[in-house]
């Protein structure tokens, strides 16, 4: 049920400011009321206009003799082009019509007008005869009487007017002596001043009071038009028992029965259709009823119709009646059908609370219901549960086969997770690919595992999209209500700290939420200030791995590794700050350190040695990459060819092309481009083809595998060595931590080797010892 108040003129408050014109209202219907004020202007300016010409011609006739022919001359040819310029402008302007000239416009031309006026007895009445003063003083002060009483409508007109030519009239009196005579003129115009200001008030108020009444007369006429041939409203009319009376032939077209049908009908049980027979009628039909039986007034009352089958709305207002005794003879009103309207309205409201993608619970609904759950989780003493979900590897799909596919997508992981949750259960869409259950009661950690268990499990299965199977994931963090938090604001970053452990774990997994999980965001939280402190107070430093020739054990040269130990905190293992970092947007500043720092201490080994340095994804997606590192290059000195810059196979699942548009520039100065971690399973050989690499870095899990013998292992080490050797690239083992492993690498044909076997990280003081003695250079094992 939708009531609405009925629609009345707001009451208006007419300021002073307002009156002179000064101020413009919002209010609807200041524009009229404006309108009104300057059409009665341009009415009344031929009347002032011509006086003005009488007056004029008037009073060069008898200062003929006494005020010098010129300048009479001149003010009187002045004085006439002004009245034939208020004359044309009154001829323009047409009442109604567009405005010729706004206020600013008429206060302009009041101001010269009244300077016309002011000149007379200004410059021509010294010396003047007595006759011809007073001629000199009674025709401004006409004037100003004159132009006081037509130009009343608009205030401010009169008043400049009467102010200037005042203070010319104020101007001859104060060359008597007389104080008091010279205040005479001023008093004059500041009484015309006030009765014109309070005569254009009562006009405005007029004219408001106008437009109330044609307001009103209006939606008389919007409830009335029964007989203007439109079918939006109609009468209707029922007795003290609820029968239809003098039914409407529109009343009969809306219900789709016939008038002689309708006559006498129960208004109720035209309104109910079937439910009146069995007794379920709407909860809005049954309020009407009541309000029906308690006599009151009913307004814009919105109750549901089945007509043919079909659901509609008819809006309904209507007042008691009374016969001619005074008794209650029922009640007589308007109707509408707002069906159109009340749908537009719940798709509205629909689209409010809904993914339009998904159709899923949107993130304000799905909170307001987990709001719901909590309260009642505090009041009953049950459990509810939080559920958030992180679609696992959906950017790169979403990147690399497109928007659409990618919505596609997102519609199927709705279906599956709205199919596997309980029928009180919820799940919403909180925007991009982040997804959440709610379980509203009986919530505990099994049952809460379990539905993790089987939702991670169905998302897991491929997706059949536009011919496509497309193989996603997902990770999961939960949280209990009340266990957890009790408030909505405490489980949702409970969840997403369980939610965050699950993605660290290597995602595909779920994680309920633990106490230490907080001790944990508390360290990340300060790990990050620190590391804002860090990057300016220099707190860094870096160590250098060597890379080894297979054969002989030749060092052919460094990766650099950074460290942190800060003043408080201690030593911070860089998976824990560089991590941070990617998250706070440090990484590409912590990186161009790293470069720099680098560059800096390479240059002083002995030629042709090389450091490796390793570039964050971040960095990778900075156009201005290429104009760092040849910044490096320039201020250490350091030859391009022995920098070699490590890109993991994961910075390519979120290219939209500047990565490999950075790594093509990169190469172009001569800089040696390496793959590093690869086979870790973010991508595939194709890669290797498409970034043009100078080497390839085997992940540790393939090194050991092979030294295991596992044939999965030997064989994709095998094809790595091959698809290198073929494309001229060298190849690094990664991880070497035994004899066995080096041997085996060594073996396969594998040309460098890296890890605690060829040498363990060492500063840059042991990196200089190291490579400055006498040949050869081999890595301490």
């Amino acid at each position: 049920m939708t009531s609405r108040p009925d629609d009345t003129t707001p009451p208006i408050r007419i300021t002073w400011q307002a009156v002179l014109g000064f101020s413009e209202r919002s209010t609807p219907g200041w524009d009229r009321v404006r309108t009104a004020q300057q059409d009665e202007l341009v009415r009344q300016l031929p009347l002032v206009s011509a006086a003005h010409c009488g007056a004029t011609l008037l009073l060069t006739w008898m200062c003929r003799n006494s005020v010098p022919p010129l300048p009479l001359a001149t003010w009187a040819v002045l004085s006439l082009l002004v009245s034939a310029l208020g004359i044309f402008a009154a001829g323009q302007a047409k009442p109604a019509g567009p405005r010729v000239w706004s206020i600013p416009h008429s206060i302009v031309f009041s101001g010269l007008f009244g300077l016309i006026w002011a000149l007379p007895p200004t410059l021509f009445s010294g010396g003047a005869p007595l006759v011809e003063q007073l001629a000199m003083a009674m025709a401004p002060a006409a004037m100003m009487g004159l132009v006081a009483l037509t130009c009343g409508p608009l205030p401010v007109v009169a008043a400049v007017f009467a102010l200037v030519t005042g203070a010319g009239l104020t101007a001859m009196a104060a060359g008597t002596g007389s104080i008091g005579l010279a205040l005479l003129p001023l008093a004059y115009a500041t009484l015309l001043i006030m009765g014109g200001a309070s005569a254009a008030r009562a006009l405005i108020a007029r004219r408001w009071a106008e437009l109330a009444l044609e307001e009103q007369s209006e939606v008389v006429r919007l409830l009335l038009r029964e007989s203007e041939g439109q079918d939006a409203d109609w009468l209707w009319e029922v007795d003290s028992a609820k029968l239809l009376r003098r039914v409407s032939g529109r009343l009969a077209r809306a219900a789709g029965l016939p008038a002689a049908e309708i006559e006498g009908c129960s208004l109720i049980r035209l309104l109910a259709g079937a439910g009146w027979e069995t007794g379920e009628t709407a909860p809005e039909i049954a309020e009407l009823v009541e309000r029906l039986n308690a006599r009151e007034r009913v307004s814009n009352f919105e109750v549901p119709v089945t007509l043919n089958g079909e659901e509609r709305w008819w809006s309904l207002s209507a007042a008691p009646r009374l016969d001619e005794r005074g008794g209650f003879a029922g009640f007589r009103g308007v109707g509408s059908d707002v069906t159109e309207r009340r749908r537009s309205t719940d798709r509205i409201e629909h689209a409010a609370r809904f993914d339009a993608l998904t159709g899923l619970c949107n993130r304000a609904h799905f909170m307001n219901e987990a709001r719901k759950a909590i309260a009642a989780a505090h009041r009953d003493g049950d459990r509810a549960a939080l559920l958030l979900i992180d679609l696992d590897k959906f950017k790169p799909v979403n990147d690399t086969l497109g928007h659409p596919v990618g919505d596609k997508l997102l519609k199927r992981v709705a279906e599956r997770t709205r199919g596997r949750i309980g029928p009180n259960d919820l799940a919403g869409r909180l925007g991009g690919d982040e997804f959440a259950v709610l379980v509203r009661s009986h919530a505990d950690d099994p049952r809460v595992a379990a539905l993790a268990t089987e939702l991670i499990a169905v998302l897991v299965e491929p997706f059949e999209v536009d011919g496509q199977l497309i193989r996603i994931g997902a990770s999961i963090g939960s949280a209990l209500a009340l266990r957890d938090g009790r408030t909505l604001e405490t489980i949702v970053r409970n969840a997403d700290l369980a939610l965050y452990r699950a993605k660290h774990d290597g995602r595909g997994c779920h994680r309920r939420f633990i106490p230490a999980l907080l001790a944990d965001s508390e360290r990340r939280r300060a790990i990050e200030s620190a590391l804002r402190e860090a990057l300016e107070t220099d707190q860094f430093t870096l160590l250098y791995q060597p890379m080894i020739e297979g054969d002989g054990g030749r060092i052919v040269g460094f990766e650099a590794l950074i460290r942190w130990t800060h003043p408080t905190l201690g030593e911070i293992a860089p998976v824990d700050f560089l991590k941070v970092a990617e998250e706070a947007q440090l990484a590409a500043r912590l990186g161009a350190w790293v470069l720099r720092s680098a560059c800096v201490e390479a240059a002083h080994w002995p030629q042709p040695l090389r450091v490796a340095v390793n570039l964050s994804s971040e960095q990778l997606a900075d156009r201005q990459l290429p104009a760092i590192v040849v910044a490096a290059l320039a201020g250490s000195g350091l030859a391009a060819q022995r920098l070699e810059l490590d890109v993991s196979e994961q910075s390519f699942l979120r290219d939209n092309g500047t990565v490999v548009t950075v790594l093509d520039q990169l190469r172009s100065l001569g800089v040696r481009i390496a793959l590093d971690d690869f086979g870790s399973g973010y991508a595939a050989l194709g890669y290797v083809r498409r970034g043009r690499f100078d080497t390839i870095k085997i992940d540790q899990a393939f090194v050991r595998g092979a030294a295991q013998s596992e044939p999965e292992s030997l064989a994709i080490v095998r094809s790595v060595v091959a698809l290198a050797g073929s494309l001229g690239i060298s190849t690094v083992a990664e991880g070497m931590e035994t004899d066995v492993e080096y041997r085996r690498m060594r073996d396969l044909g594998c040309r460098h080797m890296q890890g605690h076997y060829a040498g363990a990280p060492m500063p840059a003081d042991a990196v200089r010892q190291l490579v400055d003695a006498p040949e050869p250079m081999v890595a301490a094992r």
